[in-house]
């Protein structure tokens, strides 16, 4: 019932005024509430986007450590010579450990003749070959007419020294009495004694007189 000590004119002004006020607060709840929704989906875009960064950063991380050592690795040139006059020699791979390639097998030489290839070894960690020894191993067979002599060369890079530092030894296996020359980078002392110090396409030379 109207207040009959108020105006009707004023009433009817209050209660249109209540209602605007009421309405206009249900508009700017849902203005601030829209405004919040709007400023939480940024923050959220932003995250994602710094999460993005990050991801991306780790993932260049991890892929430069496999590119520079998981999955590193190194090649030799081999050259095989036979410098007899009249021995036919025959190379036959018996061994390999962490080499991704490790030439033809088996290799035969007649007299005056040589071969050159490419071996490269293998330092990928999912192979169980991180730094872990490199090594083949070949059969040597010296004929001559009815008489054939063999014995076994080995080449191995290992980094097993004390200084950590990655060597390379090509070296005749126990006792060999064929007349074989085993060169590293052109020096027989460097293939067997401190060996040869790792660096990229090293020349291991077998000569066989």
């Amino acid at each position: 019932m109207p207040d009959m000590n108020i105006p009707v004119g004023f009433q009817v002004a209050s209660k249109w005024s209540a209602i605007y006020f009421e309405i206009h607060g249900v508009y700017n709840y849902f203005k601030i509430f829209s405004l919040a929704a709007h400023v939480i989906i940024n923050m959220e875009k932003n995250k994602m986007k710094l999460l993005k960064k990050h991801t991306e950063y780790s993932l260049y991380l991890i892929m430069m450590f496999f590119a520079n050592n998981a999955f590193s690795s190194a090649y030799y040139n081999m050259h095989f010579i036979n410098n007899s006059n009249t021995a036919k020699v025959t190379f036959k791979r018996i061994d390999q450990g962490c080499m991704y390639s490790s030439g033809p097998s088996p290799i035969e030489l007649e007299p005056q003749k040589d071969i050159s290839f490419d071996v490269e070894d293998s330092n990928n960690i999912f192979s169980g070959c991180h730094d872990e020894t490199k090594f083949i191993h070949w059969s040597v067979e010296y004929s001559q007419g009815y008489n054939t002599n063999s014995c076994i060369i080995m080449m191995d890079h290992n980094n097993d020294d004390i200084d950590n530092v990655w060597r390379t030894y090509f070296l005749k296996y126990k006792e060999c009495n064929l007349p074989i020359k085993l060169i590293c980078d052109g020096s027989e002392q460097a293939c067997k004694q401190n060996g040869l110090t790792g660096h990229h396409k090293q020349q291991l030379t077998v000569e066989i007189n």
